[in-house]
């Protein structure tokens, strides 16, 4: 879905690293996660970034039994 959203953007680059987290289901909101998930990418585009190339990774990952979702770009930060 991201991928076609953002597809017009010529300037940014948005990567998605997903491997499988666990072998057991996970139960949440999919329109409620899919907008916190957007939110953040959209705050990367939109935030100040001097690189001519915006790029930005989401990934996910396991630590201390606990599923993290994480989304980094190479902007200024804050």
């Amino acid at each position: 879905h991201q991928r076609i959203k953002y597809k017009n953007l010529s300037n940014v680059e948005i990567e998605f690293k997903t491997n499988r987290l666990t072998n057991e289901k996970l139960t949440l909101d999919s329109v409620l996660f899919e907008r916190v998930i957007s939110n953040l990418i959209e705050n990367s585009i939109s935030a100040p970034c001097n690189k001519e190339i915006r790029k930005i990774t989401v990934a996910t990952g396991v630590a201390d039994q606990e599923i993290v979702f994480q989304i980094t770009d190479n902007g200024e930060g804050i």
